[in-house]
């Protein structure tokens, strides 16, 4: 449950820091692309992804534990995707990866 809360949460920072149009964007995939020519639709997918998330992370560990692990992977994510996303290590792919590899050990309680 904490990786999807995770992975919410990412996909939904991710979305809003692809429809700024501050942000140095490289992204040539197909979601980033619309994510870009839609940004009004983006900012509402990623604010309902966020809130997803933070839903999630409360019913799973609790009002304060779980605002508490939501803010964290926000301020972590965040960090990661404008810092380097410029330059092209963190896509969609290497994201993609990273999660599956930790819902794979979640899942087989390694952890």
């Amino acid at each position: 449950m904490m990786t999807i809360g995770a992975l919410l949460a990412f996909f939904g920072f991710f979305s809003g820091y692809n429809s700024s149009r501050k942000a140095v964007l490289t992204g040539d995939s197909k979601l980033e692309l619309w994510l870009r020519n839609n940004p009004s639709n983006a900012k509402t997918a990623g604010l309902l992804l966020l809130i997803a998330a933070l839903l999630l992370l409360v019913m799973n560990r609790g009002i304060g534990a779980g605002t508490f692990v939501f803010f964290v992977m926000l301020i972590v994510f965040g960090s990661l995707i404008v810092l380097l996303s410029p330059l092209k290590i963190v896509t969609l792919k290497t994201a993609g990866i990273a999660f599956v590899i930790a819902i794979s050990i979640e899942l087989l309680n390694l952890v």
